[in-house]
């Protein structure tokens, strides 16, 4: 994925998601930015529904980088997986955005500019 001029690991960035307590598997794809290049969407599965999503939103701003935070999430029963349990994640981005997807930044959940200097591409 490619998000404000950066290169983003899906891989990475799951692994660093699914330390989050309530996290019990994640899957994260690019969706279509307004502003080109890519939006990132997290489907997560959690232990318990609903989560705070302030309480998440500040897990991703203090453990990911801001560029790779992602502005979308979804909750669902389960991911999408194939026979041998391989998430399908081209099922995921055929569902993009939709009525069941929460979008963190019209809630006003963003990092600020202010919070983006003097950190590198790890979040340090």
């Amino acid at each position: 994925m490619r998000r404000r001029g950066e290169n983003v690991s899906s891989v990475e960035l799951e692994r660093a998601i699914m330390a989050h307590a309530s996290v019990l598997e994640v899957a994260v794809h690019a969706v279509p930015s307004h502003l080109g290049e890519d939006d990132i969407k997290a489907c997560l599965v959690v232990v318990d529904d609903p989560v705070d999503l302030v309480e998440l939103f500040e897990f991703f701003k203090e453990n990911l980088p801001y560029f790779a935070t992602p502005r979308d999430v979804q909750f669902l029963a389960e991911l999408p997986k194939n026979r041998v349990g391989r998430v399908l994640k081209h099922k995921l981005r055929e569902e993009g955005v939709n009525n069941s997807t929460v979008d963190l930044e019209s809630l006003g959940l963003a990092v600020a500019k202010a919070d983006r200097r003097g950190r590198d591409s790890r979040g340090e």
